[in-house]
C-alpha cells in the first residue's frame, strides 16, 4: 500500500513539473511574440525587448541572435522573479504567479 502511494505521489510531482515546464515554455513563447525590435543606428545592432517585462532585453549583431539573447534574458528574469517572490506580468492570459505559489507550497 505504501509503495502504491509513493508511486502515485511521484507521478503527481512529475506531472506538476511537466505542467510547470509547459506553462513556462508557453509564457516565454507568448512574451517573444509581443517583443519589439529596432536597429540601433550607432552600431547597426539589433535591440529587442518585451514591453511588459522591464529589465529584460536583447542586443546582438543579427535579428536571430537578438531573439536568442532576449529569450535568455527573459528566462533569467523569470528565475530571479521567482527566487525573489516578485510578481510576474500576465502575458497572453498566462499567469505564472499562481504557478509560483504552487511551487512554494510543494517546496515546503
Amino acid at each position: 500500500m505504501c509503495f502504491v502511494f509513493l508511486c502515485l505521489s511521484t507521478l503527481v510531482v512529475d506531472l506538476s513539473q511537466i505542467v510547470g515546464e509547459i506553462m513556462l515554455r508557453d509564457y516565454i513563447k507568448a512574451a517573444m511574440k509581443s517583443a519589439t525590435y529596432e536597429i540601433i543606428e550607432d552600431d547597426s545592432t539589433f535591440f529587442g525587448h518585451v514591453p511588459e517585462i522591464e529589465g529584460a532585453w536583447g542586443n546582438a549583431d543579427t535579428l536571430e541572435e537578438c531573439r536568442d539573447d532576449l529569450e535568455s534574458a527573459i528566462e533569467g528574469w523569470l528565475l530571479v522573479s521567482f527566487q525573489q517572490k516578485l510578481p510576474v506580468p500576465i502575458i497572453d492570459g498566462i499567469d505564472l504567479n499562481l504557478k509560483q505559489e504552487i511551487l512554494e507550497l510543494e517546496a515546503s
